[in-house]
């Protein structure tokens, strides 16, 4: 971890008030979010190479700024406990001052025999909170720290129950202060400047002149223009953009010629890029929070193509225009399930796709936090979805190429904020 390390004590203490007043809350009013738990147990093993987020590195940045890997969170009503290791404890010294919430910072060292102590310490301290323990159940850190944990836990795994608190983590990360949404609205705008002032040209310049690339060849090329930093600091660039501050949340991917497959983390293939239809899709990072764009576009289309396509324009509108306060998840999967059968093609609800999108901000998919036909989570102002809509499958009724235009597939997103307005607003 570098030296250049600096958390700032006041948005730590800020979010972990925020995340025990709303605990309180749910405990008063008995809406059941948190299960009832007395006590909160978020694990972080082995730093993640890949650089993906799930709900421990995604809780330890939102509260932190900064991934801790082999590093424990017990959070109760009264007070929160880390454990971790001397160096990185160093870094944590400031948060034991100057909030509402009391922090103790455990450090483990080599001895086997005083870290089972303090394990203990921290399994006695879940057993007196209460019956219930909040835990991550779908985590996949891994590593000599968490399976450290997990031999320990089993002393009390009889003795507590344990309940999943990611929907309620989720609850709490979903709804984004000025300072996150900033991050979002960002990342949405960068990567729009990457799909529509790169992307859009190279691809055109290779069709115009009959180029070969391959779609795994120019998803690499997109997703070097990353370190270009002369084209980050374009004219509509937010004020005060650091290029420094950006990273890839969902690698470029570009389909083509029949093959598609319609998820924003898709890999690409080998196959040579195709005119017809072609859909890209991509998402930058800035400041770890995340956002996507895709757009799906059609070379020389016929009319029945056009015909598709302004029908999923008009259900995305419809998708974007229902994601207000206080509608629930599966609300706004339905809005886009009755434009469809309201169409003069109702028969493509078979064709749509299952979600019309998630959360997003640290987690570029929050999976607690889907749209779809049975989501009952209620959206609140200040969440970020990534809006996804599409078609699959399709059967073009007037191929030129029988082989690659025979079928195909429409795919958009966009990267949205929910407002207590008339209607959302589009990053």
């Amino acid at each position: 971890m570098a030296d250049e390390v600096r958390i700032d004590p006041a948005s730590f203490h800020n979010r972990l008030s925020t995340l025990i007043t709303t605990w309180k809350g749910d405990k008063r009013t008995g809406n059941n979010v948190f299960g009832d738990v007395g006590s909160i147990v978020v694990v972080m093993g082995k730093s993640d190479e890949a650089q993906s987020f799930h709900k421990a590195n995604a809780t330890q940045f939102w509260l932190l700024g900064y991934e801790f890997p082999a590093t424990l969170f017990l959070m109760t009503l009264e007070g929160m406990y880390i454990v971790t290791t001397k160096k990185k404890a160093t870094y944590l010294d400031v948060l034991k001052e100057g909030g509402k919430t009391p922090v103790e910072i455990i450090v483990r060292g080599k001895d086997q025999e005083e870290n089972a102590k303090q394990f203990e310490r921290i399994l006695d301290t879940i057993k007196n909170a209460g019956k219930k323990v909040g835990v991550i159940t779908k985590e996949t850190s891994t590593g000599p720290f968490v399976n450290e944990w997990k031999t320990a836990f089993a002393d009390i795994s009889k003795d507590v129950e344990e309940v999943d608190i990611s929907p309620a983590l989720s609850a709490v990360m979903a709804v984004k202060d000025e300072n996150e949404l900033r991050a979002v609205r960002n990342a949405s705008v960068a990567s729009a400047h990457t799909m529509a002032d790169y992307f859009v040209d190279y691809m055109s310049d290779i069709l115009d002149k009959d180029k070969k690339i391959t779609h795994k060849a120019l998803s690499e090329k997109i997703a070097s223009k990353i370190d270009d930093d002369k084209f980050f600091k374009w004219k509509k660039a937010p004020p005060n953009f650091d290029t420094m501050q950006l990273d890839w949340s969902i690698n470029p991917t570009v389909m083509s010629g029949g093959n598609f497959d319609l998820k924003l983390n898709s890999e690409p293939d080998d196959n040579n890029l195709h005119a017809g239809v072609i859909v890209a899709a991509m998402g930058l990072r800035y400041q770890t929070y995340a956002a996507s764009v895709a757009r799906t576009y059609l070379v020389d289309p016929n009319k029945g193509q056009e015909s598709m396509y302004k029908l999923l324009l008009s259900v995305h509108d419809a998708v974007i225009k229902e994601l207000r306060d206080g509608v629930t998840a599966r609300d706004v999967y339905n809005k886009a399930i009755s434009v469809i059968k309201a169409s003069k093609k109702p028969e493509l609800v078979e064709k749509f796709v299952k979600s019309v999108g998630a959360g997003i901000g640290i987690e570029a998919r929050d999976g607690t936090l889907v749209l779809n036909a049975k989501n009952g989570r209620v959206l609140k102002d200040g969440m970020t979805f990534s809006i996804s809509t599409g078609f699959s499958d399709l059967d073009n009724t007037n191929p030129q190429d029988k082989k690659r235009d025979a079928k195909y597939s429409l795919f958009l997103s966009d990267t949205v904020r929910v407002t207590p307005a008339a209607q959302a607003e589009g990053f």
